[in-house]
């Protein structure tokens, strides 16, 4: 507890010195005063707070194990309970100016837990920045905002209370709007209320806030199955799936579901959802889209085209269009999977196992896959990463990858007891549900994974593995996209086609590209150069002309000009040599058409200023006339409309302005 705390406020200002001990005072709500040897001064602190902060000592010791496993802050599921956890403990901390601390617990748990957990140590500063990030974006976005309301709230039931001559009773449907729009805890709440001696139904609080929950919860008799809803009553009948040996096989049809009831028949031309006693079927599941194909009668007319096929439990969901013959319960049918479809998919999917294995070798062992989107030939990978990938990091990983692929190494499946397969060292994906018999995918000597889905069965048969994309999706997350096969094929060529054109268009070889184009880009910022000193030249010509007809309005000089067709960033320009023109007592309104829109910049003297008339306040004024905005200094402000035909109203409302001013 008094290391704790000592951590907690070793940035105070009068903490000086070597903490030397600590006692703890009076009944109730203790304090606990604090000793430093250098200034010979005490710090006396609530103990209230401090002890709930030591009861969230193992909430962020939950936190730290969270994200070694790959779970991080996010908006919803287990990452949701990992960012409450993280706001929680950041509402412990008393500062008025809160700083980020939970950060600097990580080493300790690291080094307690060294022994059983050594990855928790190699992982320490990791997790501290991911923990440090997400307090950063709580006290930036949501704290401080929600303590600001929270003031703002109090304040005004204060304020109430005065024009009523009488105490009244903090509204618990504020407490309870605190914490689902802020985030606010409702204890801390109540804390901040009792400070200021007011009172409030902390009890109707928690229940508004229960109610709420519970509507959320309870605001569908349906659950989603696919992409359609399915009345709560209706269970889903279990299913075998057939699909790594097989891409058909002989079936019977054992449910048939349309609008979310279930039926015994379906006619020609409706969207059902058919579930069958076994199939071949892949159901979308751990990342892989579903299996498309066809489900046709034995021996009849029946059609089922399957669009896509889903997985519930111990369920598989075919979503597909009747054609030919009405489907019946108990129909016999031969279900057919498209075979290039499952081909393209077990590509990417097959990609995404040797890309998690070679993130791990390329940028740390720390790397966990955080999610996916496998389809087609083409897939996404999120994965964990506190920090930005270099190019060259991204070049070694895309080389990485199709040095495996070219190995054309054998992929394995083995089915095994969960118990068995946890002790082979393969990675499993933190939050799947795995069940008693798991089935465990290796490739090479480098990759080894829990995973339902289907593969190849030798890695050569990817073809490409070309990245197209790597970006942040989030607080120390990061995602990569990616096509195989064909697709990869296809827009290597399309790149090396356009290489061909632009070689054309340049005349020169493809090898010279890069040598031509900063040639040209030279040449290009050269003319521009020129252009834009010849403009400046014609624009001094035009402004010293413009000089001789200033006006003046209640004894200071207006002046007003239009610059037809010129480049927005010329009306600053114009606006400083104005002001160089006249020093002292001068408004200058300045505008512009210019790609069918209208620009204005007004610029006011210092002298002017000072007599309160202001740029920013004059441009606000005039421009919503012309359906525009703007701002800026009071020296200096600019903005814009759409409305190029009422251009003109603009100076003449500045005049107007000015004259009122004076």
């Amino acid at each position: 507890l008094l290391l704790l705390t000592v951590r907690l406020f070793d940035e105070a200002p009068e903490v000086k010195g070597y903490f030397v001990g600590a006692r703890v005072i009076g009944q109730g709500e203790h304090e606990i005063k604090m000793y430093w040897s250098a200034s010979e001064r005490q710090l006396t602190l609530n103990a209230q707070p401090i002890r709930r902060l030591a009861d969230y000592f193992g909430a962020v010791r939950a936190v730290v194990f969270c994200i070694a496993d790959g779970v991080l802050p996010s908006n919803d599921g287990r990452g949701y309970v990992v960012r409450k956890l993280i706001r929680r403990c950041a509402y412990m901390n008393p500062s008025k100016d809160p700083k980020p601390f939970l950060y600097k617990i990580v080493s300790s748990v690291a080094d307690a837990m060294r022994e059983p957990y050594p990855e928790i140590l190699e992982r320490r500063d990791n997790i501290a920045q991911i923990i440090k990030a997400e307090e950063e974006k709580y006290i930036k976005n949501i704290l401080e905002g929600g303590n600001e309301r929270l003031t703002e709230e109090i304040a005004q039931h204060k304020k109430k209370e005065e024009q009523n001559a009488t105490k009244l009773e903090f509204p618990a449907q504020t407490v309870a709007d605190l914490f689902m729009t802020y985030g606010i805890p409702i204890e801390y709440t109540l804390g901040e209320l009792k400070i200021v001696h007011t009172s409030t139904n902390s009890s109707l609080a928690f229940e508004i806030v229960k109610s709420e929950q519970d509507k959320t919860r309870n605001s569908s008799k349906f659950v989603m199955v696919g992409n359609i809803f399915v009345e709560g009553s209706v269970a889903l009948k279990n299913s075998k799936f057939v699909g790594y040996d097989l891409d058909t096989c002989e079936a019977k049809v054992i449910q048939i579901i349309k609008d979310g009831k279930e039926v015994n028949e379906a006619q020609v031309g409706e969207n059902i959802n058919v579930v069958l006693d076994k199939t071949p079927f892949y159901g979308e599941s751990g990342g892989q889209v579903g299996d498309r194909g066809v489900i046709a009668g034995k021996g009849t007319d029946l059609k089922l085209v399957v669009t896509d096929t889903k997985k519930q439990d111990g369920s598989i969901v075919h979503l597909g269009h009747v054609l030919g013959k009405n489907i019946k319960v108990d129909t016999l049918v031969v279900a057919s999977v498209d075979i290039e479809n499952r081909l393209a998919i077990k590509r990417a999917h097959t990609a995404t196992h040797i890309l998690q294995s070679v993130l791990r070798k390329a940028l740390g062992p720390y790397v966990q896959q955080a999610g996916s989107l496998v389809e087609p030939d083409s897939f996404r990978f999120d994965f964990t990463h506190f920090k930005d990938i270099s190019q060259e990091e991204m070049d070694a990983v895309q080389e990485l990858l199709n040095d495996y692929v070219l190995r054309n190494d054998k992929l394995i499946a083995q089915q095994m007891p969960k118990s068995e397969a946890q002790k082979t060292g393969a990675i499993a994906l933190f939050g799947e549900k795995y069940e008693d018999m798991v089935r465990i995918v290796s490739i090479g000597d480098y990759s080894k994974e829990f995973c339902g889905g289907t593969h190849l069965d030798y890695t050569g048969k990817i073809g490409l593995i070309l990245i197209t994309s790597e970006s942040s999706v989030g607080s120390s997350l990061r995602r990569i996209e990616a096509l195989t096969g064909k697709l990869a094929y296809q827009e290597v060529f399309s790149k090396l086609g356009a290489l061909d054109e632009i070689s054309k268009i340049l005349k020169v070889g493809s090898s010279d590209i890069f040598s031509a184009l900063e040639m040209k880009q030279a040449r290009l910022k050269a003319l521009e150069k020129a252009k834009t000193k010849r403009d400046a030249e014609d624009l001094e010509e035009q402004l010293k002309k413009t000089i001789e007809k200033k006006k003046v309005v209640g004894g200071i000089i207006f002046v007003e000009e239009y610059l037809e067709d010129r480049d927005p960033s010329l009306l600053r320009n114009t606006i400083d040599f104005l002001k160089r023109a006249f020093p002292e007592n001068g408004v200058f309104v300045v505008s512009s058409v210019f790609d069918n829109n209208a620009y204005f910049a007004c610029g006011v003297t210092p002298d002017l200023v000072k007599r309160g008339i202001s740029a920013d306040e004059l441009i606000k004024k005039a421009l919503p006339l012309v359906g525009g905005s703007g701002g800026g200094r009071k020296d200096f402000a600019q903005g814009g409309t759409k409305e190029i035909d009422k251009i003109d109203l603009v100076a003449k409302e500045v005049e107007k302005l000015v004259e009122e001013i004076l």
